[in-house]
């Protein structure tokens, strides 16, 4: 209260208003970046994608290990295999259960998609639309890339309960971006690990789409994920071939990493 009235004696006496003087000095703020008015839709996209990645890689994935368990266990691995090779069988099972989990994403987004227009809730079809192109481009890659260390991981066991062992860490790839796209990236879409995260193969399926989502990828960005994801599923499915070779025929105790990559013991 003194120091006020001390302020305004001091300016009267100068010949100056307080009142005109405390008005010139109000500090106007103006934004650099103006504000996004799609910033909440393109946050729900993001969202959406990452969980429809998610589950779709998690699941098919999974399914992909239990068949190969389930067909090595049956024997009927034994018969297909007299006839076609491994890496043969182990590509068509890679691409028929990729198309199943392909024709539902598709069908999700696209009833979602169409939904959420009709009823107002989007009005950004635009970017809904590169969502979706986006969420398919990386469920291809994304699904190759895991599909094949699962069906790998399937070949090494001969029964469903020695499975989850193998593929829990698996597993560990996809949920710490899944948690980081959710959790992170809404408050802080520019994040510094989740931008660099994004380019690591095994955690661009989820993290790049949600960036995307959120117009902080460049098509630079996206396109150098996606070049090092296709150079990882060319030598991860090498690896995993070998695996599949190498194990899908051993029956009775579980084979080790190094003896699948080994070729050791007898079928």
């Amino acid at each position: 209260m003194i120091r006020q009235r001390t302020l305004g004696d001091a300016l009267t006496s100068a010949g100056q208003d307080p009142v005109l003087v405390a008005q010139r000095g109000t500090v106007a703020v103006t934004t650099l970046e103006p504000v996004d008015p799609e910033r909440g839709q393109r946050l729900g996209l993001a969202i959406v994608t990452s969980v429809l990645l998610f589950m779709s890689l998690i699941g098919y994935g999974t399914a992909e290990a239990q068949g190969v368990v389930e067909e090595k266990s049956s024997r009927v691995v034994e018969l297909l295999l007299a006839t076609i090779r491994p890496i043969h069988l182990l590509t068509g099972k890679v691409l028929g259960l990729g198309a199943v989990g392909l024709a539902q994403l598709v069908t999700l987004g696209a009833v979602g998609l169409a939904g959420a227009t009709a009823s107002g809730l989007l009005t950004a079809p635009s970017a809904a639309a590169s969502a979706l192109v986006a969420a398919v481009i990386w469920y291809l890659l994304g699904f190759f890339l895991y599909a094949s260390v699962y069906a790998a991981a399937g070949s090494m066991v001969s029964r469903q309960e020695e499975l989850q062992s193998l593929v829990t860490p698996i597993m560990f790839p996809l949920f710490l971006p899944f948690l980081f796209a959710v959790s992170v990236l809404p408050g802080d879409p520019r994040n510094t690990v989740g931008t660099v995260l994004s380019f690591v193969p095994f955690f661009a399926p989820t993290l790049m789409p949600a960036r995307a989502a959120l117009g902080v990828a460049p098509w630079w960005q996206v396109g150098i994920a996606i070049v090092l994801t296709l150079a990882t599923i060319v030598g991860v499915v090498q690896v995993a071939a070998r695996i599949y070779r190498n194990s899908v025929l051993r029956t009775g105790a579980r084979v080790t990493w190094s003896e699948a990559l080994r070729g050791a013991g007898k079928t």
